[in-house]
């Protein structure tokens, strides 16, 4: 899914146009091999870039998750879980990611 952004195909559109374009495929640039070479590495793009799209949302998450539970502590879980319409027992993990993400 992240594969398919538009930030994923952009990356994947340029490595396939740059590498029929290496020198060694000039000659000619629509045959099988640089046809090949180029699909390669736009595949590999993709995945680079759906890594690092993954990698950045989590990384938000689990800044937005920190600061939840800086909240929680501050003003007690209690109250943050009423207000929310939550269970008032102690917060795991899993509440505060739930949380997180649907303020996110």
């Amino acid at each position: 899914m992240l594969g398919q952004t538009e930030e994923a195909e952009a990356e994947a559109r340029w490595a396939y146009k740059t590498e029929q374009g290496r020198h060694w495929f000039k000659h000619n640039p629509h045959g099988a091999d640089a046809i090949a070479a180029a699909a390669k590495a736009a595949d590999t793009a993709r995945e680079r870039v759906a890594e690092y799209l993954l990698a950045t949302r989590l990384e938000q998450l689990r800044e937005l998750v920190a600061a939840l539970a800086d909240n929680v502590i501050r003003a007690g879980w209690s109250r943050c879980a009423t207000v929310r319409g939550m269970s008032a027992a102690s917060p795991t993990s899993i509440t505060l990611a739930r949380l997180a993400i649907t303020q996110a």
